[in-house]
C-alpha cells in the first residue's frame, strides 16, 4: 500500500546523462540529509528532448516513501534548486511538470513515434492521467503505452490553467503559441525528427486545434511540424462548446474570465477554430478518433468559507454532439464512448478495459500513418497520408548488401561511389539562396573594411580565433558579409605563400524566410561539412567516409538518417585529423536568425574555438548577428566591429543630401532636425528614409519647428514599434487593401517569376473580395473608364477590350499614338501609373516602393522597401495590428488572393504573370494553411473556361471540362470533401475525366505527389467513382511511362520516384477494374520498343516494381505473356539493361543504382518462373557476374540459365 508521501509524484530534471535509477536516488540523498537512497522511487528516467541541451541530460519522475523534511515544510511552493557538490549544475525538483516532460526513453533504431499528451481545464499535467485512489504507482502514459508500443516515446505537456485567484491572463492563443514554440524549441522541425501523436483532454484539445492553425500559417518550421502529425485522440473536447456557468462563477471578474468564456456554448470562436482544424486535418490526411463520457460530473460548488470543491449538482459537461464534433450518430469507428466522467474520463486504471480500447485506437493510429516513399524508403519527409497501395517490398541500391563489403575502401570504383553517396546525402538543395538575394554593395561602399588601419585586415591577414560584426537590423550587415566572402581580397588575405596547408572557406548565410536547413543548426552542419568535402578531393574525405561508415556499421548514406550528433561529430573531427593539414576560414552570417536557442548557437561557436587548442589546423570564424544582450554575454570580449559606427558618415550626407532636393521652403524647416535624426539613427539607413519622408509629408501640410519636433518625438527608434505606427495610421478605408497587398508581396508565388508589376497588384486587390468569376471579371473591368463591350465571363472578351491596349502598350517603352489614342493609360509615367502608384503608397504608409526593370520595358515592380517590413507582415501580431478584434473572422492570404487572381483570368491579361494552373496551386496552399475553401469560386467559373485553359495550358493531356476535374488535378481535397457531402452522388454521376494526370504534374514533385496521389484515388474510388467512367486512364499512364523509358538517363532517382508513381496508379486501376492486359500500340515518337520491331506493348513488360508485376500476376496476367515481337516481360527486362548501357548514360552513382534497379526487376521475374525467348546466353552471363555483389539470389538466376541453355555449365 502506498504511503501518504508516495501519493505526490515529483518530476526532477538535469539527472547526468550516464546517471541509471540507483545514481538518481543517491544524488538526493545527497540533497536531503533526512532521507536514505532507498526511500527514493525512480518511476521512470529519461534522456531530456532539447536536442541543442549540452552536457545532454535526463528527466526523472519519481515518489518518496518518506518526504524530506524540506519539502513539507513548504506547502507553497513547487519547484527547488537542489546544489550537489559533484554535478556542474544543479538538480531542478518540482511538481509542477510545466513545459514538456518524458516518461520513457526508447532505443534509437527502434524509435518510431512521440506521443504528446495535453491536460484539461484545471488539470494537473500528470496527475489528471492518473487513476484515483491511494496508489500513485501506476501511470498508463508513463507505465502502460511504451510497454504495449514499444517504439513510442510519452510527453506530457504542462501549463498553467488555474481558475481560482489566478493571475495568469493567458488566453487560448498563448497557450497554443507556448505549445508551439516549445515544440519547435525540442527539435521537431528537425529533418530526422519522429512523427507525433496526441492525446487531448478537454480544454487541451482546444489548444491543441489553435497550435495546429498557427502552425499552418506560421513559418516552415512550424508547417514541418504540423505534417508530422499522424492524428491522435480527443478526451471530452469541447468542440461546440461545454456547460461553463459553474466555472464562470470561479473566475468571474479575473483575469482569466475570457479562457472559460471561450469554451462556452454560444462560443463563435470554438466554431471559426473547428472549420478551420477539420480542414487542416483533412488535408493532411490524419487519423482522429473521439471519446466522449457517458457520466456526469459534479459541478463547482462555492462554499461559505470562500472556498470551492466538486460538490455541486451532477451535470454532463460536455455533451455527446460536442465532443463528437456530431458524427457519432453516424456510427462511425472514429468515436467511442468512456463511461466515466467528464475529469475521470483519462484516468485508466491498469486493468481498465477503456485503456485497452484507446491503445488499440493509438497503434492504428501509428500503422496508418507509416507510409511507404515513392522511391522504396519507409519513411518520408513532410505530410503522413494513409498508405492505400501494397505496402512495397521494392528497395534502392542504398538498401542492397554493398555495406556488407568490409573493404569498400580498398576499390576504386566502390570507394569513389560511397564517397559520392556521403557527400550527396549531406547537401542542402538551395544553399545559396541567401547570398543571392542579398543585395550588392553600392560602389565604395565597405572598402574601408580592408583599410590599412582596420582591425578586420589585421585579424584576417594575422589574427586567430574569432571576429564579430555587429549591428542594428536593416544597418547593412549581411550586404558586409556578402562583399567580404566575394572579395578578392579575402582570399588574398587568408593565403599563406610558404604554407604547404590546404586553404578551405566555408560560409553558411542564416536565412529566416527561406526553408528549415536554411535557418537551422542542422542545416549550417550539413553546408559547411558539405562545402569542407566538396573542395577537397583527396585524403580527407576519405577520412571522414571511414569514420562515419565505421561508426555506422554501414556504407548507407541517406540524407534523412544523419543526426545533428553525427553531423557535429564529423565536422570536429576535420578541425583535429592529421591526414591533411587545413586553414579554414568559416563565415556566419545573421546568428539572429537562428532558428533555435541563441545561447546554443553561441557555445557551439565557443566549443569550436576549444577544439583547435590542440589541433595541428587553424581556424578562423568570422560571423555578424544583431546585438542582442545574449551575444555580447558571450562575444563581448572578442574582436569585433560595431557597423553603425562606420556608417554616420554616409547617413549624414544621405540626409544633406535628401534636404536639399526639396523645395527651399521644407529644406529649411527640415534642416534643423536633420542632426537629430542623424544622432537617433544609430547606422540604420531604413529608419532615416521613413522618418525623412514622414517629416516631408508632414512640412508639406504647414507644420514648422516645434510641430515636426512632436512628430519626430514620437517616431520610435525600434524599426518593429515603428512599422507598427505606420500600420495603425493607415486610415481605416485603406486597411482591406493595405492587408492585400502586404500578404501578396510575402506570398511565394506559384509561377517562377516572383516579380509583382503594378498592374498585376491593381487587379489583385480589385478581385480580393470577389466571391464568384463573373464578380472577379466585372471587377478588372470596372478598372478603366471604358470597359470591353463583351461579356466579362464570354471567351476573348478581355482581349477585344481594354486590356488589349494595355499589353500593346508594354511592346514600347514609348507607347505607340493607337495606344494613347485608344484611352489606354498604362505606360512608364502615365498618369494612370502615378495615380495607382500614389494609392499604394498611401494604402501601405510608404512600407513598399516601385522600381523599374529594364527587361520589362521599365514599367513598375512593387517590392517591400526592407527584409525588416517582411518579418513585420509575416509576424504572428500582424494580422492583429491591421483589423484589431475583427483580426479572428478574417481568413484569407495572399495564397486566396492569388488563387481569384489567377482562377479569374487575371493572368490572361498580362502573360508574364502566370496562368490558371498557378491558380490551381495556389488553392491547394490555401487548403493546406487554412483548413478551408473556396468552393463557391470554383463552382462558379464556367465550364467553357475550364476546357479553353486546359487545352491551352495542357495540349494533348485530357480536357478538364469542369470544376471537379480542376480539383482533381489540384488535389483540392477540401473542396472534394465539401462537394460530397452537398451532394453523395456526385462522383457517380459526374461525367468528368478524373483519373488522368498531365505529364507536367506527373514528371516534377514526384516524391511529394505519390502520398496526395494514392490518398485521392482512395477517396473519389470510395465515393463512388468507378474506372470505367474514365477508361483510358490506363493507356495514357502507360505512355507516359514509355516516356520515361525512352530515355535511360531519366532512371536516376528522382525519375524512378516519378515511375514508381506511374505504376503504383496502374496498380490500382487495375484492382478497381481496369483491364490488367492492357497494351499500347507502338509508334515512332516510342523510341526503343520502335526501334525493336513491336507493333504494341503490354503493361507486364513494362512493368518495373515488384507491386505492379505482383498485381498483374494476381489478375491473371501470364509472366511468360509475349509481344507482337515475341519477346516475354525478361526478354524486355535484359533489353531494357542493354540499351541503358549502351546509351552510357551513366556515370558513377547513377551506373550503379541504374543497374540495380534493372537487376531488381529481372530478379524478380525469375523469382515468378520468368524465362527468355529471345535473350541470348552472353547476356545471361553479363547480369549473373554482378549479381551477388548487388545483393541478390545468383542461385534462382543460375537454375533458370540452365534449364534455358542446357548445353552450358555453371
Amino acid at each position: 500500500m502506498a504511503t501518504a508521501s508516495e501519493r505526490i509524484t515529483y518530476r526532477l530534471r538535469r539527472c547526468p546523462l550516464d546517471a541509471d535509477a540507483k545514481r538518481c536516488a543517491i544524488l538526493l540523498s545527497l540533497a536531503f540529509p533526512d532521507i536514505q537512497p532507498e526511500a527514493v522511487r525512480i518511476r521512470s528516467l529519461a534522456p531530456s528532448l532539447n536536442p541543442w541541451e549540452r552536457p545532454h541530460t535526463k528527466v526523472a519522475t519519481l515518489t518518496f516513501q518518506i518526504t524530506p523534511a524540506s519539502l513539507t515544510g513548504q506547502l507553497d511552493q513547487n519547484e527547488w534548486v537542489l546544489p550537489i557538490q559533484e554535478l556542474e549544475s544543479p538538480l531542478i525538483l518540482d511538481t509542477h511538470f510545466l513545459g514538456l516532460t518524458p516518461l520513457n526513453e526508447v532505443v534509437v533504431r527502434t524509435h518510431e513515434v512521440d506521443c504528446i499528451a495535453i491536460s484539461g481545464l484545471a488539470s494537473h499535467p500528470f496527475g489528471s492521467w492518473q487513476p484515483k485512489g491511494e496508489d500513485k504507482s501506476f501511470m498508463w502514459l508513463r507505465d502502460e503505452l511504451p510497454r504495449t508500443m514499444p517504439g513510442s516515446r510519452s510527453i506530457l505537456y504542462g501549463y498553467d490553467t488555474t481558475l481560482v485567484n489566478s493571475k495568469s491572463f493567458q488566453t487560448i492563443a498563448d497557450l497554443a503559441s507556448s505549445l508551439v514554440n516549445l515544440i519547435k524549441a525540442n527539435g521537431w522541425h528537425l529533418s530526422n525528427s519522429k512523427p507525433l501523436v496526441f492525446l487531448a483532454h478537454s480544454l487541451g484539445g482546444i489548444i491543441l486545434k489553435e497550435a495546429f492553425s498557427m502552425m499552418a500559417i506560421g513559418d516552415d518550421q512550424g508547417r514541418h511540424i504540423l505534417d508530422r502529425f499522424l492524428g491522435g485522440i480527443f478526451f471530452g473536447v469541447p468542440s461546440h462548446g461545454m456547460k461553463t456557468s459553474h466555472l464562470l462563477a470561479m473566475v468571474r471578474g479575473q483575469v482569466n474570465e475570457q479562457v472559460v468564456s471561450d469554451l462556452s456554448t454560444d462560443s463563435e470562436y470554438l466554431g471559426v477554430l473547428d472549420d478551420s482544424f477539420s480542414g487542416l486535418v483533412l488535408t493532411r490526411h490524419m487519423r482522429l478518433y473521439w471519446a466522449y463520457e457517458t457520466k456526469t460530473s459534479p459541478t463547482i460548488k462555492k462554499h461559505q468559507d470562500g472556498h470551492y470543491s466538486r460538490s455541486g449538482p451532477e451535470d454532463i459537461l460536455v455533451t455527446k454532439d460536442s465532443a463528437t464534433r456530431k458524427s457519432h450518430h453516424l456510427r462511425t469507428p472514429a468515436t467511442f464512448p468512456v463511461n466515466e466522467s467528464h475529469s475521470d474520463m483519462v484516468k485508466f486504471r491498469q486493468d481498465d478495459p477503456n485503456l485497452l480500447i484507446v491503445l488499440s485506437k493509438l497503434r492504428d493510429i501509428n500503422e496508418y500513418g507509416r507510409p511507404p516513399r515513392a522511391n522504396g524508403d519507409q519513411r518520408m519527409d513532410g505530410p503522413n497520408y494513409a498508405s492505400y497501395l501494397t505496402a512495397r517490398r521494392s528497395i534502392g541500391l542504398e538498401e542492397g548488401r554493398i555495406d556488407r563489403i568490409k573493404d569498400w575502401h580498398l576499390h576504386g570504383d566502390l570507394r569513389e561511389r560511397v564517397i559520392a553517396d556521403l557527400i550527396h546525402s549531406i547537401e542542402i538543395p538551395g544553399r545559396d539562396d541567401r547570398l543571392d538575394t542579398i543585395d550588392e554593395a553600392f560602389s565604395h561602399t565597405f572598402k574601408w573594411i580592408f583599410d590599412k588601419n582596420s582591425a578586420f585586415l589585421r585579424w584576417l591577414e594575422e589574427g586567430a580565433g574569432m571576429f564579430w560584426i555587429h549591428g542594428k537590423p536593416a544597418s547593412g550587415k549581411s550586404t558586409l558579409m556578402k562583399f567580404i566572402y566575394q572579395s578578392w581580397r579575402t582570399s588574398e588575405l587568408l593565403y599563406k605563400f610558404s604554407s604547404d596547408t590546404i586553404q578551405v572557406k566555408a560560409a553558411f548565410f542564416f536565412h529566416d524566410r527561406g526553408v528549415s536547413l536554411q535557418k537551422s543548426f542542422e542545416g549550417l552542419l550539413r553546408s559547411i561539412l558539405h562545402q569542407i568535402l566538396v573542395g577537397n578531393r583527396g585524403r580527407l574525405r576519405l577520412a571522414v567516409a571511414r569514420k562515419v561508415a565505421s561508426e555506422r556499421q554501414s556504407t548507407n548514406f541517406k540524407s534523412q538518417d544523419w543526426s545533428v550528433h553525427e553531423l557535429e561529430s564529423c565536422i570536429r573531427f576535420i578541425l583535429q585529423q592529421t591526414e591533411v593539414k587545413l586553414d579554414l576560414f568559416f563565415m556566419l552570417d545573421a546568428l539572429d536568425e537562428y532558428d533555435g536557442d541563441p545561447e546554443f548557437v553561441c557555445k557551439f561557436l565557443k566549443s569550436l574555438a576549444d577544439v583547435m587548442e590542440n589541433s595541428p589546423n587553424t581556424l578562423k570564424i568570422l560571423f555578424s548577428s544583431r546585438p542582442w544582450d545574449i551575444f555580447k554575454q558571450h562575444f563581448g570580449n572578442l574582436q569585433s566591429l560595431q557597423l553603425q559606427e562606420y556608417t554616420k558618415e554616409d547617413i549624414r550626407e544621405y540626409c544633406l543630401g535628401f534636404v536639399e532636393s526639396e523645395s527651399e521652403d521644407i529644406s529649411a524647416a527640415l534642416s534643423r532636425l536633420t542632426s537629430v535624426v542623424i544622432e537617433r539613427a544609430n547606422g540604420v539607413f531604413l529608419w532615416v528614409k521613413l522618418v525623412l519622408r514622414e517629416l516631408v509629408a508632414e512640412a508639406a501640410k504647414g507644420r514648422r519647428d516645434h510641430e515636426l519636433s512632436r512628430v519626430l518625438d514620437a517616431i520610435p527608434d525600434d524599426l518593429g514599434h515603428y512599422y507598427t505606427r505606420i500600420i495603425q495610421r493607415i486610415p481605416e478605408k485603406f486597411r482591406w487593401e493595405s492587408y492585400v497587398i502586404f500578404e501578396a508581396l510575402t506570398t511565394k508565388r506559384s509561377s517562377r517569376d516572383d516579380i509583382l508589376d503594378l498592374l498585376e497588384l491593381v487587379l489583385i486587390i480589385s478581385c480580393s473580395q470577389s466571391s464568384t468569376y463573373s464578380e472577379a471579371r466585372q471587377n478588372f473591368a470596372a478598372l478603366h473608364p471604358r470597359p470591353s463591350r463583351g461579356k466579362p465571363d464570354t471567351p476573348g472578351a478581355a482581349e477585344r477590350g481594354f486590356f488589349t491596349h494595355l499589353l500593346r502598350g508594354v511592346v514600347s517603352k514609348s507607347p505607340s499614338n493607337d495606344v494613347r489614342d485608344s484611352g489606354c493609360e498604362y505606360y512608364p509615367g502615365s498618369a494612370w501609373v502615378r495615380r495607382h502608384e500614389s494609392r499604394i503608397l498611401t494604402m501601405t504608409g510608404g512600407l513598399v516602393e516601385f522600381v523599374k526593370l529594364s527587361r520589362l520595358r521599365d514599367f513598375p515592380t512593387v517590392q517591400l522597401v526592407h527584409q525588416t517590413v517582411r518579418e513585420f507582415s509575416n509576424g504572428h501580431d500582424f494580422k492583429r495590428v491591421m483589423f484589431g478584434n475583427k483580426a479572428k473572422t478574417i481568413h484569407d492570404s495572399g495564397d486566396s488572393f492569388f488563387a481569384r487572381y489567377y482562377l479569374a483570368g487575371g493572368s490572361t491579361w498580362w502573360r508574364c504573370a502566370g496562368d490558371w494552373r498557378d491558380g490551381g496551386r495556389h488553392l491547394q496552399r490555401y487548403e493546406y494553411a487554412s483548413g478551408r475553401s473556396l468552393k463557391r469560386l470554383i463552382d462558379s467559373v464556367p465550364n467553357h473556361v475550364f476546357l479553353r485553359e486546359s487545352k491551352e495550358h495542357a495540349p494533348g493531356q485530357s480536357s478538364i471540362t469542369g470544376p471537379l476535374g480542376f480539383a482533381a488535378l489540384n488535389n483540392l481535397q477540401i473542396y472534394l470533401e465539401e462537394t460530397v457531402q452537398a451532394n453523395p452522388m456526385a462522383f457517380r454521376e459526374t461525367k468528368e475525366l478524373l483519373l488522368r494526370r498531365p505529364d507536367h504534374i506527373l514528371r516534377f514533385g514526384a516524391v511529394e505527389y505519390a502520398h496526395a496521389d494514392a490518398a485521392f484515388l482512395k477517396f473519389i474510388f470510395d465515393s463512388g467513382y468507378t474506372f470505367m467512367q474514365d477508361p483510358k486512364a490506363l493507356k495514357l499512364t502507360m505512355i507516359c511511362i514509355v516516356d520515361i523509358e525512352n530515355d535511360p538517363g531519366n532512371l536516376v532517382p528522382t525519375e524512378r520516384d516519378t515511375r514508381y508513381l506511374l505504376e503504383d496508379r496502374a496498380a490500382v486501376f487495375i484492382r478497381h477494374g481496369a483491364p490488367a492486359s492492357t497494351s499500347i500500340k507502338v509508334s515512332k515518337e516510342y523510341g526503343v520498343h520502335y526501334r525493336m520491331g513491336r507493333k504494341s506493348i503490354q503493361l507486364m513488360h513494362l512493368a518495373n516494381t515488384i507491386e505492379l508485376i505482383d498485381c498483374l500476376v494476381e489478375n491473371g496476367v501470364d509472366v511468360n505473356t509475349p509481344d507482337s515481337s515475341g519477346d516475354v516481360p525478361l526478354d524486355h527486362a535484359f533489353k531494357q539493361l542493354l540499351y541503358a548501357g549502351a546509351k552510357g548514360e551513366y556515370r558513377g552513382r547513377q551506373k550503379e543504382a541504374a543497374k540495380y534497379w534493372y537487376f531488381q526487376r529481372i530478379s524478380h521475374l525469375i523469382e515468378l518462373g520468368g524465362i527468355t525467348k529471345n535473350t541470348s546466353k552472353e547476356v545471361w552471363k553479363e547480369y549473373l557476374t554482378p549479381i551477388e555483389r548487388l545483393g541478390f539470389d545468383r542461385s534462382l538466376a543460375q537454375d533458370c540459365f540452365r534449364r534455358l541453355f542446357p548445353d552450358i555449365g555453371a
